[in-house]
């Protein structure tokens, strides 16, 4: 057992000057507490080819770091292992005397380096200002196998991971719980990165804007067996929100309990580059509009395969399964379809917005083609009319 508390200076490394250090292990039990840096690594730096284990049971809490990494930094090339049973209860947030400008997450990963998490391995209560409450990856390797992250939160994005830079990240057998970020990705933020979450339960996470579970663009994100349940979003995307150039699946995983504006489960943003939603139960979601699933206009047919999907007692103002906005170039070639999908009797599986207008006065109807053109006629004053959308439902006016 080793302790280790009180430090501060310009970065607490693990490399001092003349000696290379090659091997760190903290023995079981040891404590890593109250230690600061002005710049990376408050607790511990890992840097240039150094491997470090962290045995069972021991606890990494209470440093600072101005920069990255209150509780550890791992850069150039390094990798550290958590052995399971050992705590990261980071706290990386700003100490006013010495860090009023903090950007610290937890654990700051990059350069080539690596961290696995082996069972028992438990991140809880850290905090980020611009992302990244517990773990911030940029190319580099992330491993988390039956571990626990909790109660982490950023002013940025990415209450628990931010994943970006051409990063790797495989969670398995995890619960990822209560985060929070004001802005994007209340568990996960990931950009130009590969993220695979398996067999994970994602619990009680929000975002300010979109994704309260996940957050995603440009990237490749699976999730496999996983749970999403009671996640939040003020935006679109309560569990998962997917943006431009994004390759997402989802596949035998239960969607549960989500709220957001968009899309109480899943929120598909324009352009995105290939989608595969299957197995998928999508349940008790409430949002404004898609009270499981929002498509955005160009969510096309092609790129967007749902197949056996099963909802139940979702609500939303409009589209309480699947709400999808009409291209404004609108063809019958646009409309979504849905494989083997069973939803409630007296729902409609999709919803879209208003296409075409009837005028119930003196039995004419009005021809508009898509709503904004149809936004933009004049109507008597006396004359009686009503929104349909594509599949004749009544459904509210632009």
């Amino acid at each position: 057992m080793h302790r280790i508390d009180g430090f501060h200076g310009s970065d607490m490394a693990v490399t001092e000057k003349g000696i290379r250090i090659v091997y760190l292990e903290l023995g079981g039990g040891s404590v890593v507490s109250g230690n600061s840096a002005t710049r990376y690594g408050g607790g511990i730096r890992v840097d240039n080819h150094v491997e470090t284990v962290v045995a069972a049971r021991s606890v990494i809490e209470d440093n600072f770091s101005g920069r990255g990494g209150g509780g550890m930094s791992v850069e150039k090339i390094s990798n550290v292992t958590l052995v399971g049973g050992s705590q990261l209860s980071i706290l990386a947030e700003s100490s006013p005397e010495f860090f009023p400008d903090v950007t610290s997450p937890g654990v700051f990963l990059t350069e080539g380096s690596t961290l696995v998490g082996k069972p028992g391995s438990v991140f809880t209560e850290n905090y980020a200002v611009y992302s990244a409450g517990h773990i911030y990856v940029a190319f580099s390797n992330l491993t988390l196998v039956g571990s626990w992250l909790s109660w982490g939160s950023t002013l940025g994005a990415g209450g628990g991971v931010c994943l970006g830079g051409s990063s790797t990240a495989i969670i398995r057998n995890c619960t990822i719980s209560e985060s929070y970020a004001v802005g994007n990705g209340g568990g996960f933020t990931v950009s130009a990165s590969q993220l695979l979450l398996e067999d994970t339960w994602l619990h009680g996470n929000a975002a300010g804007i979109n994704g309260g579970a996940v957050q995603a663009y440009a990237a490749n994100v699976s999730l496999v067996g996983c749970t999403a349940a009671s996640n939040a979003a003020e935006g679109a995307g309560g569990a998962v929100w997917a943006g431009q150039g994004m390759i997402l699946e989802l596949r035998t995983t239960n969607v549960t309990n989500s709220t957001a504006a968009d899309g109480a489960g899943i929120a598909l943003s324009s352009d995105v580059a290939e989608v595969t939603i299957s197995e998928v139960t999508l349940e008790n979601g409430k949002a404004q509009r898609g009270g499981a699933i929002f498509l955005h206009p160009h969510s096309e047919p092609g790129v967007t395969l749902f197949s056996q999907l099963s909802f139940c007692n979702n609500t939303a103002g409009v589209g309480e399964n699947i709400y999808w906005v009409c291209p404004q170039n609108f063809s019958a070639a646009a409309q979504p379809t849905c494989s083997g999908c069973v939803h409630p009797e007296g729902t409609s599986l999709f919803v879209t917005d208003a296409v075409r207008y009837e005028v119930l006065q003196d039995g004419a109807a009005l021809q508009a083609e898509g709503a904004r053109a149809a936004s933009g006629t004049v109507l008597s004053p006396a004359a009686m009319y009503v929104a349909l959308d594509f599949y004749g439902n009544v459904t509210a006016l632009p």
